[in-house]
């Protein structure tokens, strides 16, 4: 059985600017991330670094790390705070810091880590 594909065009009110642009590839200066030049990709480093991991801590990929707690993985969280410490003089507990997951097509972790009456969010995009 074939079907006509489906139109939405009657759906849609009138007025809306025209549909975005094919992909026709990336721009010849593009800033955004994942537009690496891949001969500067450290594959060997990158294919030791991952088996140095998963030898240590792959036996905890079937319960996505959810050993360490909800505020995400404790020695991510350890990390940070020896690194806010030294780079940034911000100086907080592992227990005060949230890993977090959010949509994989933003592709981004957030730690919050409350700082003083504040709260600062460092973000990688």
């Amino acid at each position: 059985m074939t079907s006509a594909p489906f139109d939405f065009a009657p759906l849609l009110p009138a007025g809306l600017p025209a549909p975005a642009a094919r992909w026709t590839g990336l721009a010849k200066y593009s800033f955004v991330g994942g537009n690496n030049d891949p001969e500067q990709v450290p594959v060997d480093g990158l294919i030791d670094a991952a088996s140095a991991v998963l030898r240590r801590e792959g036996k905890t990929l079937a319960t996505y790390g959810l050993a360490h707690g909800p505020q995400g993985y404790r020695p991510l969280r350890e990390f940070l705070t020896a690194k806010l410490k030294r780079d940034a003089a911000i100086d907080c507990a592992a227990d005060d810091i949230l890993i977090v997951s959010v949509s994989s097509t933003r592709r981004c972790w957030r730690a919050a880590i409350p700082s003083s009456s504040s709260v600062t969010a460092i973000r990688d995009r």
